[in-house]
Parts: C-alpha cells; structure tokens; sequence
C-alpha cells in the first residue's frame, strides 16, 4: 500500500501534526505500507527522526509566493503555508511517484476541500487529520482526537459518505506510552511525591516554561518538588531556561525521546493542552495546563469543565498556583489519575488504521 503524508513542522507550527502522523504511519507501515512524508516546513532534527525510522522525506519548495499570486489570506492559519491551496496540492502530486497511493493523509490547518478535491484523483482514500472542525473537507476518512468531539461537528463540513472518528478513544499515541501506561498507573495508587514535569512542547516558541518557571519558584520551594523541565531539540530559548534550571538545582532535559518514561515517572504535569494532553491522561498523570493557542481553546475548556485538568492564567501564575495548591490534595491527585486513564487507553491508534484498511480495501 502506497501513502503519502502531507504535515509541517516549525518552531509556529510546533511539532504535535508530524509527532502523530509519524504514530500513524509506523502502524501502518507494520502492516506492509510503502510511506512517504510530503513536507514544505521541516526542521533537520524532526527530519532526522522521520528518515530514522525509515520514511522518505520530499520537501516541498518552501519559497512563499507572493501575496498576490496566493489570493486573499482570509483563513486563520493559512500563513502557516505561505502558498495558496491550489499550489500546494499541485506541488504535491507533481512530487508524487507515478501511479496512484492507495491513501493520501494530510494534517494541516490550512489545507480542506481545495486541496483534497485535488489530490482526489491520484489517490484511493484521503484520510484528514483535525481537531478544529471549522473548514469544509472532500475526504473519507476524518479523524479529530479531541475529548468530548463527537461527529455530528463535523454536519455538512464533510461529504455524507465520509466516515468521522472522534473522541479521545482516537487518540494516536506512539507504542512507547501503552508500554509505560501499566506502571504510570500503580504509581497513581501511592501517595504523591513531589515530582513535577514541566513540559510546553518542542519549540514553545513564546518562552512560556520561563514564565512559569520564575513565577511558580516560590510555590515550588514551598511544596518542596523535585523539578524536571523538558524542551524538544533545538528549541530557541533553551539556553535561558538550561541556565535557569541549572540555578534552582532543576533537572533539564533537551530533545529526549524518552518522553513516556519521563511522564510515569513524575507526579504532576504543568504543560499545554495540546497533542501532549492525550499522553497524560493515557499514563494517568495528572496536570495544570496553560493554553499555548488558539486552538487549544476548545480542549482546555471541555476539560476544565469536566474538572479533569486544573487550568492556569497565565497573566497571574504565581497567585493562581498558590491558590491552586489548596485543591491539589493526594487524594484530588489520585481520583484525577484514575478518571483521565480510562477516556485515553494507548490503543486509538490500532482503532483508526483498522478503520482505515476496512475503508481502503472497500474502495
């Protein structure tokens, strides 16, 4: 089965699209899928990973047209591209091998129904990955991760034979967080012990971990945590924040790919709500999150709400986590833990390529 996968990555875009493509496409690959990534923003690390693991890379051209020849910009996240939709899909097929891919994925804001009308007769399936439901599609497979999503968001936005996997049971962790959910779990069970991870992404590229770091410093030592702080490689503003781990005695971490085993293995999260909250609640962890952008709102909110996160404002952090502290009790901690590990259980990866070799073999 050939598949082509259309994702960026960059320090604005940040690394959560290509980190759960790359979950997809290693499980489709066991199952014999001849996988190719199509990519116009990519950096040399995540480049790295994705040839590691044995999938071509083709890099589109990442000149920006000019604002007149992309049309109006009148779509939130179509900066993100730098081209119009018609040029990106032409780009794509003109990169394509000869002969048609059984499956073509895309996960990118800025790409829909232009662009999947395009790709649509050189490939069987389109399969799009979402989590905003706010732009029309031509795909057959949709699939949006978000807790509480259901696919009546998705009415006359996607064709009525379109098939809608929503909710966190689709949630497309990689193989390492089932492997680390047993003991993540048993260690819930215990009383807490003062291990937090701090952890805002690859790039974070708005520096957000200092601004928590300097204002949660007193809340810290007044709780007496042991801190482990985590950036992906090549984040901009690592130096500062080594520097200032290296002061306060805080544990630093850079680029790991060991991000499972640091999350069984920490007590409590402050991170945001995007792909990484699927993680948490896989392992049990529980966590305060600060909401990094736009669309993360509709996370952060329908998770607030259910009281399965505690949400931190980030205008007054110092203040918000002293009076936050009061209502992290052992027991809130642990009653948290339990209701997160059952809505996210490692498995909405295998759910969604079974759905999608059911949907393939039919075409």
């Amino acid at each position: 089965m050939k598949v082509a996968v259309r994702v960026d990555q960059s320090p604005e875009i940040g690394s959560g699209h290509l980190q759960r493509c790359l979950t997809l496409a290693l499980g489709l690959s066991e199952l014999g899928g001849e996988i190719t990534f199509y990519c116009r923003k990519v950096s040399a690390p995540h480049r790295h990973l994705l040839e590691s693991r044995g999938f071509e890379v083709k890099e589109l051209n990442s000149k920006k047209q000019k604002q007149s020849d992309r049309g109006r910009e009148d779509k939130p996240y179509q900066s993100w591209l730098g081209v119009s939709e018609e040029k990106d899909a032409g780009d794509c097929v003109g990169s394509m091998s000869q002969g048609n891919h059984e499956l073509v994925i895309v996960d990118h804001y800025a790409l829909g129904e232009k662009w999947e009308r395009r790709l649509k007769p050189h490939c069987q399936t389109i399969v799009v990955l979402d989590d905003l439901a706010n732009r029309l599609h031509a795909c057959d497979i949709l699939v949006d991760q978000t807790y509480a999503r259901n696919p009546q968001n998705y009415l006359g936005l996607v064709p009525d034979n379109c098939t809608v996997l929503a909710g966190s049971q689709f949630s497309m962790l990689r193989q390492e967080f089932l492997k680390h959910r047993h003991e993540s779990l048993l260690r819930r069970r215990s009383l807490y012990k003062g291990n937090l991870l701090i952890s805002f992404g690859g790039s974070d590229l708005d520096n957000v971990t200092i601004a928590v770091l300097t204002s949660a410093k007193r809340w810290i030592q007044k709780n007496q945590m042991t801190v482990t702080v985590v950036l992906g490689a090549n984040a901009p503003h690592a130096d500062e924040v080594r520097a200032f781990c290296s002061s306060q005695g805080y544990s630093f971490v850079e680029g790991t790919n060991q991000m499972a085993e640091l999350m069984a293995s920490n007590d409590l999260c402050i991170g945001g709500a995007g792909t990484s909250t699927w993680e948490r609640f896989c392992l049990g962890l529980p966590s305060i999150a600060v909401k990094l952008a736009d669309n993360q709102s509709t996370i952060i909110d329908n998770l607030t709400r259910e009281n399965l996160l505690w949400r931190l404002d980030s205008v007054d952090i110092a203040n918000n986590l002293d009076a936050m502290g009061l209502r992290l009790t052992d027991d809130a901690l642990a009653t948290n833990g339990q209701r997160i590990s059952t809505l996210v259980d490692g498995y909405g990866v295998s759910r969604v390529i079974d759905l999608i070799r059911a949907r393939v073999d039919a075409a």
